[in-house]
C-alpha cells in the first residue's frame, strides 16, 4: 500500500472552519484543535485516513516556498510546480 501526503486547499462556508476558529484552535485546547481538526476530515474523501496539518493558506504558500528555497540551497530538486499551463480540478 502506499501513502501519500498531499496538502489540499478547502474553500467552505462552514462557521466552523472560519480563520477566527483557526487562529482560536491553534491558541487552545487539544480538544478545540482535535474538533477542527475532524471538522476538516468530515470535509475530505473517506480514503484520507490523517491530518497532519491544517493551516492557513497563506502560511501554506510560505511553507511550500520555504521548501522551495531549502531545495535551491541543498540541490534537492524533488519540488516540481506543475507546468505555467496548469488548470486544477474545477478550473480554479
Amino acid at each position: 500500500m502506499t501513502s501519500l501526503v498531499v496538502m489540499a486547499q478547502i474553500e467552505t462556508d462552514d462557521p466552523r472552519l472560519s480563520l477566527e476558529s483557526l487562529a482560536t484552535a491553534v491558541t487552545t485546547s487539544a480538544t478545540t484543535t482535535a474538533a477542527l481538526r475532524q471538522t476538516v476530515l468530515d470535509h475530505l474523501p473517506d480514503d484520507v485516513t490523517r491530518l497532519i496539518a491544517v493551516l492557513p493558506l497563506e502560511q501554506a504558500r510560505r511553507l511550500m516556498w520555504l521548501h522551495e528555497r531549502m531545495g535551491d540551497l541543498t540541490g534537492d530538486s524533488t519540488f516540481v510546480r506543475p507546468p505555467s499551463g496548469y488548470v486544477p480540478p474545477g478550473g480554479r
